[in-house]
């Protein structure tokens, strides 16, 4: 695992062929004889580098969810907020489903409806949420 400032660097990405996920703080990128650009994940169970799809590559963002199962970008989240109604808190929760994306212009993590949604929330890694899949998957 590699650390930054400490910040735990590691990404992950879906193998290519494979219906499988490898996690790994080495990623690697190189270009074919066609030119075409290929991504390429250590990965410590097999001691070798593996091709995973480059839309697929998502990187770690320090948080975890209420299950203890750790937060990468592109990962779509489903957050339960309070209902509130007129008269006072509701036990009830809503629960809507999210894409956690990163905003460079802000220097941010958001969370939107979808990943063409222009209505950004920010991302309060103190919310009651967990993750649900990710956006490569729902594609």
């Amino acid at each position: 695992m590699v650390t930054i400032n400490d910040r735990i660097i590691k990404f992950k990405g879906k193998l290519v062929g494979e219906d499988k996920w490898v996690y790994s703080s080495s990623l690697n990128n190189t270009y074919d004889d066609n030119g075409e650009e290929k991504y390429y994940m250590y990965n410590k169970g097999s001691d070798s580098w593996k091709e995973v799809h480059k839309d697929s590559i998502s990187q770690y963002i320090g948080y975890s969810d209420i299950n203890k199962q750790e937060l990468y970008e592109n990962d779509i989240i489903l957050l339960s907020t309070p209902m509130i109604d007129s008269y006072d808190l509701s036990k009830e929760f809503h629960k809507s489903y999210r894409c956690l994306k990163y905003d460079i212009d802000k220097g941010l993590y958001t969370i939107s409806m979808s990943e063409y949604d222009k209505d950004l929330q920010l991302f309060d890694p103190n919310s009651n949420f967990e993750v649900s899949g990710t956006l490569f998957e729902s594609k």
